[in-house]
């Protein structure tokens, strides 16, 4: 009989010990469900919120571009005499003050405070790139259309004053915006595979403007 009691009771034990495993399961398993729907709710917002700055910051490189390819142009038809040399200032003129519109944005575009640390961090490169290239690209304008000016050019010769334009051009033109490593790292701490961002080595805290 007392053997017989042994038996039940452990296996009243078993039952007990065993419902309570399955308790506390179901519960850790509801909570990693709430914490990876939490998790998977703020990378979709950092994934919008960043989009919606980079998506400013793409306009503004076409504008940078658009501007760039009218230097060019003007260039190019000042030297093949299309145009004289008061149409070229004229033109360059122009450009310089859109230039100077364009680069005045950019210095006041403002980072996102909601941005993760990581993200914030790699933005501010981002950011800091484009106003480095957008100041050499005003530079490079705004020496040409002193150069093209007709009241202090150095020489009457046509070709003497394209060369020196063009030597500008040359000697000034900003280096290309290197972004992509940028980009691909943005792309990869928000990848949908895990709704974790993923860890990164760490490195100094980025400063907040």
């Amino acid at each position: 009989m007392l053997k017989r009691r042994g038996v039940l009771a452990a296996l009243l034990l078993l039952m007990v010990c065993g419902g309570a495993a399955m308790f506390f399961l179901h519960h850790q398993k509801a909570a990693e469900f709430a914490q990876n729907a939490q998790a998977s709710a703020h990378l979709s917002e950092q994934q919008r919120i960043f989009a919606d700055w980079f998506a400013v910051y793409q306009k503004d490189v076409e504008d940078l571009s658009r501007n760039w390819q009218i230097y060019h142009h003007t260039i190019d038809t000042f030297k093949t005499a299309d145009i004289d040399l008061y149409t070229c200032y004229e033109r360059l003129n122009r450009l310089v003050d859109e230039e100077g519109e364009l680069v005045s944005r950019i210095e006041n575009r403002n980072l996102p405070p909601e941005l993760d640390e990581f993200l914030y961090g790699q933005a501010k490169i981002l950011r800091d790139k484009l106003r480095e290239f957008a100041a050499a690209q005003y530079k490079t304008v705004a020496l040409s259309r002193a150069a093209a000016d007709p009241d202090v050019v150095r020489s009457l010769s046509h070709v003497e004053q394209s060369r020196d334009i063009e030597q500008i051009m040359i000697r000034e033109s900003p280096t290309a915006l290197f972004i992509a490593t940028e980009v691909f790292a943005v792309r990869e701490y928000l990848s949908p595979v895990n709704a974790t961002p993923k860890e990164h080595a760490p490195s100094e805290e980025t400063s907040r403007e």
